[in-house]
């Protein structure tokens, strides 16, 4: 026969249920961040519910974010790819260096302006920031960490345990995600001479760099069929030819769809200057081979986006049009002298 419970015994049940409820509550998540944008940015972006953006989680998700001790050999954090010293980009490498001597797969994306975006990494596999970080961390290729492996370096971090009690109660993967996120949430470039001249600055851009932006938006050539909006990309998965064949098949991989072969994210082209190699596989060094590639047209492959299409250029055009994207360069991330 089932003993029923005692008052005494239901009373320490809460007393305990409560007291392990309380240990899990954070303490001090800081004071609420507030991003600032252009009034030409839309308002559209997102900040989780259970991810509020506060100073002490973006000061806690910096700490991990430039911490090495959480990759396999100690020698690889997520700024080694994603260095400030480089725009945020691992710029001149084609792919980005792993632990053990690995690569990674792809050339290392930006991450300006994250928080506009709804999916993440080349192929679109992630769709938050949170589930973003992640990713990195457990690569083989890239910080080959398992996630019990992650708990563990972080809980041996009397600092890092401390943080995370008052910013998230306690240390786990989905917490230090969280962290991380929300440090990535405020890495924001908004003040290039392109940003300027929206703003209504007539002199921010030089006769060269308006030239240049005329054909940018031209018919002639069509880059802002893709590349519009304030990010300067429509965040669509398109074919563009690079290959007839494709070795890497982007979006495919992911949903198995004939159809999505060889489509990849528009990329941003915030900071492009400061940015190469460029494309998925970072096969072309200088803007000027990037610009050759689209005049051709593409290669025939049969997911082959519409919008691509052949182009001539003079030699002026095409120093007119460089000219236009290195005005898309915000100075606080050019490199430092």
């Amino acid at each position: 026969m089932i003993k029923p419970i005692t008052s005494f015994a239901f009373g320490l049940f809460l007393v305990i249920t409560y007291a392990c409820k309380k240990t899990h509550e954070p303490t001090n998540i800081g004071k609420k961040i507030s991003l600032s944008f252009p009034d030409y940015f839309p308002r559209n972006y997102t900040i989780p519910e259970n991810n509020i953006l506060t100073d002490n989680r973006v000061a806690l998700g910096k700490m991990l974010f430039f911490d090495k001790n959480l990759s396999k050999d100690k020698t690889v954090s997520c700024a080694s790819c994603h260095s400030p010293e480089t725009a945020f980009s691992d710029a001149e490498k084609t792919l980005s260096d792993g632990v053990q001597g690995g690569k990674t797969t792809r050339n290392t994306p930006m991450i300006f302006n994250a928080v506009y975006q709804n999916s993440f990494f080349l192929d679109g596999r992630a769709k938050s920031l949170e589930a973003q970080a992640l990713g990195p961390l457990t690569h083989p290729k890239e910080m080959g960490m398992t996630e019990e492996e992650i708990i563990q370096v972080v809980k041996s971090n009397p600092e890092y345990e401390k943080r995370f009690k008052e910013c998230y109660g306690e240390v786990n993967i989905k917490n230090i995600c969280a962290a991380i996120a929300s440090f990535e949430r405020t890495i924001i470039s908004t003040s290039s001479p392109f940003d300027r001249d929206m703003q209504g600055d007539t002199t921010a851009l030089t006769p060269t760099q308006k030239r240049g932006r005329a054909l940018f938006f031209s018919f002639k050539i069509g880059c802002q069929k893709c590349h519009n909006g304030h990010n300067l990309t429509n965040r669509e998965f398109m074919n563009i030819g690079l290959d007839e064949n494709y070795k890497d098949n982007g979006l495919y991989d992911i949903t198995k769809k004939e159809d999505d072969k060889g489509k990849f994210i528009t990329p941003s082209l915030r900071n492009v200057a400061l940015t190469p190699p460029y494309m998925h596989d970072g096969r072309f060094k200088t803007l000027e081979e990037v610009i050759d590639f689209y005049a051709t047209g593409g290669k025939d492959h049969p997911n082959k986006a519409g919008q691509m299409n052949s182009f001539t250029l003079t030699p002026a055009q095409k120093s007119d049009l460089v000219a236009f994207l290195h005005s898309l360069t915000d100075d606080q991330f050019k490199p430092k002298k």
